[in-house]
């Protein structure tokens, strides 16, 4: 595309804009009350539905969210008690463990008192 082609383009453009009004004022028209109160009151009735359906979700995300935090209060009680008994486990194999580490070191130590007392009594 050329130059002057671009010109008579750019011409046509400028000629044909956008159709105007002729009366070339702004605002509100005369005579048009009526169509306008319709449309109005259609429009507040649209948002009045919307804010409806607004709470309606709202609400339900509410429940949901509700519904979770008791899902996971109910998880954190099971693992709390699952902790305590763990440790209470935990504590039983503890004492098992040093009881049976004091047993052993008696029986050591009454085996050599024997061993002691057997070979005092040898000679």
């Amino acid at each position: 595309m050329n130059f002057e082609e671009m010109a008579v383009i750019d011409e046509h453009s400028v000629c044909e804009g956008p159709a105007r009004k002729e009366s070339g004022k702004r605002g509100r028209k005369p005579g048009r009350k009526s169509a306008e109160k319709v449309d109005m009151k259609a429009k507040l009735e649209r948002s009045r539905q919307s804010a409806r359906e607004c709470r309606a979700r709202k609400k339900l995300r509410y429940q949901y969210l509700e519904e979770l935090v008791a899902d996971r209060e109910k998880a954190v009680f099971a693992l709390r008690k699952e902790l305590e008994q763990v440790k209470y486990i935990f504590k039983f194999i503890v004492i098992i463990i040093y009881t049976t580490y004091i047993i052993n070191k008696f029986l050591y130590f009454h085996y050599i008192s024997v061993h002691l007392i057997l070979l005092y009594f040898e000679n």
